[in-house]
């Protein structure tokens, strides 16, 4: 309530533009004019409509400045509009305003705060304004439901979404084709990839659910639960998170065509990020030959090829197909910053740094060819490529433009340069990311283990590798402890003296590097209070004996 009041107080003058507007429409004379409320709560559905929650909010305002009763329709209707404009916090406090005020919330009420609560990724608040409408004898719509098992679904709450789709099964609405997709998609995120395609199943064959089985309902449920192609592209992503290409391949090649259903650009896309996530890059440059012979190869089904190809290390193949996107062969999209960053990577994993390094000053560079700018992702690629170069001037100089230039970093962007530090010997330098690591929400710990441990057992110190092997950097050993290495011949040229003080903080350049312009990190602003927690929702029932035996 203190959130929306706050809001609220903001749009007064709004509020009294847009009253004076009604007032002018309507043919209203001052305060208490009659029939006006019904036309600010349609005034207020029509800026819901129109995606306009700002203005709607205003009506619902101004209905206090003519002294109108706001009723049930008019919370409904702002709500509806906070839930267009993805303001759940707004929503969830207009909910608890209708109540506190003796108005009695409908299905249509708890059904725009639930929807809310979906896009606003509230998934407890969800599910628990679903046993709200239950304990006061509420039926709920399926479109409540499938909003709640989204939320879920967003949430990374596979049971509990499962739980609600059950409950869909057993105590009603009917589940639709909407319901299940949700469900997939919850069951594709928890990696329960057999649990999806079950669902497939099920949907494909018209599962049934409560409300009887009489051959009328029988074909409204054939209606509902009509197959779709985003019930199948669903299904593939699940085999790919599973590792199960070939099961995604079946879907793709024999399940589609066999239900008459038209793979899309994004069925192929799926299809090809499973093979690539089991590095099976040669299965995924033929599914993305059938995409570009149906003509359904967008960008992001060509950035899906290059990240395969980067994941098989197949550099040679991604230069080529990322030299069609550059010249535009074959109908072939032009590169995004993701390209990019899929190619290098496929050269840097496949020991061709310098390619990948030639690619970032091309990316950096004013062209025509394209119009990508670099990303933190970019930045932490390059500094890999450094790495395994033992360019640690050059991988320092990159890291620091994205702390200060950025105003961001990526734990990988810290590994390449820990393993730059690492490669060229330099371990004070290695040490002294921990606290920028730490000033950043990072855990070095992990970093060193796999960056700087493994280049400690190779020259010879494994008491200094176990202590990174064991410890929680607390406390740091002295950095006198370890022993110079013996000078070799181009030292001089290759791996210049240490830092002085170390590797600068976030706000300073390096001393051996180009002055680089002095920006402060933007702070991020204070947060609103959040409104107080729900009850915790109850954990999904038991499987039953019969799921149990399906399972």
């Amino acid at each position: 309530l203190t959130l929306l009041s706050g809001f609220l107080h903001n749009l007064q003058a709004t509020s009294s533009s847009s009253s004076t507007i009604l007032r002018q429409t309507s043919g209203g004379r001052g305060n208490g004019w009659g029939g006006a409320a019904p036309a600010f709560n349609a005034a207020i559905s029509a800026c819901e409509k129109a995606k306009q929650w700002e203005w709607a909010l205003a009506l619902f305002v101004s209905m206090l400045d003519e002294r109108l009763e706001r009723d049930i329709v008019s919370f409904n209707a702002a709500i509806s509009a906070c839930e267009k404009g993805h303001q759940s916090d707004l929503a969830l406090a207009l909910l608890a305003e209708a109540t506190q005020r003796a108005l009695t919330p409908n299905v249509i009420t708890y059904s725009a705060a639930i929807s809310a609560c979906e896009k606003g990724h509230r998934w407890e608040w969800a599910v628990h304004l679903l046993e709200v409408m239950e304990g006061k004898s509420v039926m709920p719509q399926v479109i409540a439901c499938s909003a709640a098992i989204s939320a879920c679904e967003k949430g990374e709450q596979w049971e509990h979404a499962l739980a609600l789709l059950e409950r869909m099964r057993s105590r009603g609405p009917r589940p639709n084709v909407i319901s299940f997709n949700a469900a997939m998609s919850a069951c594709e995120k928890g990696r329960r990839w057999q649990v999806s395609l079950q669902l497939l199943d099920e949907l494909w064959s018209g599962g049934g659910g409560a409300g009887g089985s009489s051959s009328s309902s029988s074909s409204g449920v054939a209606r509902l639960l009509r197959p779709s192609t985003i019930s199948a592209n669903v299904a593939i992503s699940a085999c790919g998170r599973g590792s199960r290409w070939d099961a995604a391949i079946r879907l793709l090649e024999v399940e589609m065509p066999a239900r008459r259903l038209r793979p899309s650009s994004a069925s192929f896309s799926a299809a090809t990020n499973a093979c690539g996530q089991a590095t099976q890059w040669q299965v995924a440059v033929h599914i993305f030959a059938g995409s570009r012979r149906a003509e359904l190869a967008d960008t992001v089904a060509f950035n899906t090829m290059l990240h395969a190809l980067s994941d098989g290390h197949a550099w040679p193949n991604a230069l080529e197909l990322f030299g069609s996107m550059l010249r535009g062969l074959g109908g072939a999209p032009r590169p995004d910053v993701l390209s990019f960053d899929s190619t290098m990577a496929a050269c840097q994993r496949g020991s061709a740094w310098p390619r990948s390094l030639q690619l970032f000053e091309f990316l950096t560079s004013d062209c025509t060819t394209h119009t990508a700018r670099p990303s933190a992702i970019s930045f932490a690629v390059a500094a890999s490529a450094c790495a395994q170069g033992a360019l640690w001037e050059q991988a320092l100089a990159w890291h620091e433009q994205v702390l200060i230039a950025e105003g961001s970093a990526t734990l990988s962007g810290f590994g390449a340069v820990v393993s730059a530090f690492a490669q060229a010997r330099r371990w004070a330098d290695a040490l002294c990311l921990t606290e920028q690591m730490k000033a950043h929400g990072f855990d070095p710990e992990d970093v060193l283990r796999t960056t700087l441990a493994p280049v400690l057992l190779d020259v010879g110190k494994q008491a200094w590798a176990a202590k990174f092997f064991r410890s929680k950097l607390a406390p740091q050993p002295p950095l006198e402890a370890l022993p110079p290495r013996a000078p070799r011949r181009g030292d001089r040229s290759r791996h210049p003296a240490p830092l002085q003080g170390g590797i600068p903080a976030p706000g300073a350049a390096a001393t051996r590097q180009p002055p680089i312009a002095q920006l402060d990190r933007p702070g991020l602003p204070p947060a609103s209070p959040p409104l107080p927690p729900p009850p915790r929702p109850r954990p999904p029932p038991p499987p039953s004996a019969s799921s149990r035996q399906e399972a």
